[in-house]
Formats: C-alpha cells, structure tokens, sequence
C-alpha cells in the first residue's frame, strides 16, 4: 500500500512498525518515521524520514533529510 502523501508529504510526526515473517520461521520488524514540516504558504519546509530495519539481532538505520528553500 503506498502512502496517500507519496508526493507531497503531510506537515507532522508519524511512525509506522510492520512485522515481517521470514522465510527461515524468524521475525523481522521495519520502523518507518517520518518528520515534515510546512511554510506557511503550503509548500514543504522540512522533511525527514528514517527506516530501521531490524533482522535476525541485527539492526540497520538509514536516514533521509530534505530542506527546500524557495529561489528567489
């Protein structure tokens, strides 16, 4: 299921947690949070997103920042 704001992603904080099933009978588990910000006149600010994978006593966390500014 993709996101309803895939591309224009909606000002606050969010956090998701799906568990995984994997093929050898252990679980897996991904966190997906999300921080973005508006300005006031509707376009995105500030966005950051961060996945954290967690697999067989490992752990992985990737991070994504995106700032815009309007030229001018």
């Amino acid at each position: 299921r993709w996101p309803e704001d895939l591309f224009r992603p909606a000002s606050g904080h969010r956090s998701e947690v799906r568990n995984m099933a994997l093929p050898d009978g252990s679980e897996g588990r991904i966190t997906v949070t999300i921080d973005a910000a508006g300005s006031g006149d509707g376009m995105l600010d500030h966005f950051e997103r961060n996945v954290v994978t967690e697999l067989g006593g490992t752990r992985r966390e990737s991070m994504e920042v995106f700032r815009l500014e309007r030229i001018r």
